[in-house]
C-alpha cells in the first residue's frame, strides 16, 4: 500500500476485503493479486518457468496483472463491451494500490453523500433517495451484464424500497429511474 497508510488502515482494508459477500475464490484472487503472486508471465519469468514475459494475447507488452486486466488491447475491448467503465490504470500501478485508491475514493464519496444528506434532510429527503435509486439501477445493469439471474437489492430508503416493490408511487424525482428498474428486473429470474 501507499507510504501514508498506517497499520489500522491496513487492517481495516483487509477486514473489509475478507468480509465481502463474494465467493471465496474472488477474495482469494484479490489476496493473490495484492501480493502479486498470480502466475503472470513476468512472475513466471522471474522464477525461470518461462523464457519471456510478453503477453500472449497482444504480443506487445510484458504480461503484468495491470496489463492483463486493463492495458492489453484485448482487455480494453472487453471493457468496451461491458457497462462497467474501464479503470485506465497504468502498468505501474499495483492491484493493491488500485484497491486502496478505490476504497479511499468510495470513503470520500460516502462522506460526501452523508454530508449532503444532512444538508437536505430538513428540506427534502429525495436527493439521497435519488442517489440510492441510481445505485440500484447501476447494480442491476452490472448484474445483468455479468449474467446474474437471482438478485436481492438492499438499501436504506423505505421510499425507494416501496417504489421498487410497487407498493407506493415513487417520488417524481426518481420515477423515471424506478420505471427503468422495473423494466430491467424483468430480465432476472428473481429480483
Amino acid at each position: 500500500m501507499g507510504v501514508s497508510t498506517d497499520n489500522s488502515q491496513v487492517r481495516c482494508f483487509w477486514r473489509k476485503m475478507w468480509s465481502l459477500p463474494v465467493p471465496h475464490k474472488i477474495r482469494h484472487f484479490v489476496w493473490r493479486s495484492c501480493r502479486d503472486i498470480l502466475p503472470m508471465k513476468t512472475n513466471l519469468m522471474r522464477r525461470k518457468v518461462v523464457q519471456d514475459g510478453i503477453c500472449g494475447q497482444c504480443r506487445n507488452k510484458e504480461e503484468t496483472l495491470g496489463h492483463v486486466l486493463w492495458n492489453c488491447q484485448k482487455a480494453r475491448e472487453t471493457w468496451e463491451y461491458s457497462k462497467v467503465a474501464s479503470f485506465g490504470l497504468s502498468n505501474n500501478v499495483s492491484f493493491h494500490d488500485f484497491l486502496w485508491q478505490m476504497l479511499m475514493h468510495n470513503r470520500v464519496e460516502e462522506d460526501k453523500v452523508a454530508k449532503n444528506g444532512g444538508s437536505y434532510e430538513q428540506e427534502d429527503s429525495h436527493p439521497l433517495g435519488a442517489v440510492e435509486a441510481k445505485a440500484f439501477e447501476a447494480g442491476l445493469l452490472f448484474a445483468k451484464d455479468i449474467g446474474i439471474q437471482d438478485l436481492i437489492l438492499e438499501g436504506d430508503s423505505i421510499t425507494i424500497h416501496k417504489a421498487i416493490c410497487e407498493t407506493s408511487t415513487p417520488p417524481s424525482s426518481v420515477e423515471p429511474v424506478i420505471e427503468g428498474m422495473h423494466t430491467i428486473c424483468k430480465d432476472f429470474a428473481l429480483c
